[in-house]
């Protein structure tokens, strides 16, 4: 199971900021948040065909799935409007790869391309 690490740039402190549960799936594609706070990432269940996005508190290590859902689809590739308080993400929910957005803490979840 993948997880992410943050690393100083000289290459030292080297530490895991996500303990995914392997049912969960592998975490990646770290994305940091306006005020460099908390991360959000992709985490991908394979075998599940599943895909979360999650946020990390980087003070407390607290992880939040947001947008919670078990059809077998995917959302992934995080990116954090400048606001700090919505996240867009791509998905498969339609069939095919839409851009969405959603509130930081899952709510709100709307499909912004056709």
């Amino acid at each position: 199971v993948l997880q992410v690490h943050v690393v100083n740039a000289d290459g030292t402190g080297d530490h895991a900021v996500t303990r995914m549960p392997r049912d969960e799936g592998s975490a990646q594609i770290p994305a940091w948040s306006p005020d460099g706070r908390r991360l959000a990432i992709q985490v991908t269940n394979g075998p599940k065909h599943l895909g979360h996005i999650w946020v990390i508190d980087l003070a407390s290590g607290a992880a939040t799935k947001l947008g919670a859902h078990t059809e077998p689809y995917h959302d992934e590739v995080p990116a954090w409007f400048p606001d700090g308080q919505r996240i867009a993400f791509q998905s498969d929910r339609t069939g095919r790869l839409e851009v969405w957005v959603m509130r930081v803490v899952g709510e709100e979840q709307r499909q912004l391309t056709k």
